[in-house]
């Protein structure tokens, strides 16, 4: 393939998973797929890969693209995403692709304001819960 043809792969997806098309990206993954993913580790085939795209597709309230840069057999895809977790998330995709699909995915970005939100927001939920049982 031409690195014209791989970003374009690339950014047809980062637009359907983005905007919240699971199908339309799916459609872009070869079925034996292997993920790298910074909370759910290395998981093999686009199926497997569905629910954790739903998940972050639940708490994604934007993403911003800032490059794509191809050669002939991947791509790196840097944007940065807005979520209901955490404002800003620098993310690094690295994408290979063959005969069009996304044969591998390895994602990049720093998990530690993630785990502070969920942290806080558990701590958050238990406090709740105490004020509850005093009234």
């Amino acid at each position: 393939m031409s690195s014209e043809a791989v970003a374009r792969v690339a950014r047809k997806y980062y637009d359907a998973w983005t905007s919240g098309d699971t199908d339309g990206a799916l459609e872009l993954i070869a079925p034996d797929a292997v993920f790298d993913l910074p909370r759910a580790g290395r998981m093999v085939g686009r199926d497997k890969y569905r629910p954790v795209l739903e998940e972050y597709q639940r708490i994604l309230n934007g993403s911003e693209l800032i490059a794509i840069i191809a050669d002939d057999s991947s791509a790196f895809v840097y944007y940065v995403n807005h979520t209901a977790l955490v404002a800003d998330a620098p993310t690094v995709d690295y994408l290979t692709i063959e005969g069009g699909l996304i044969t591998s995915s390895a994602v990049v970005f720093d998990r530690l304001p993630f785990e502070l939100a969920r942290r806080e927001a558990g701590l958050r939920r238990r406090a709740s819960a105490v004020r509850s049982r005093r009234t």
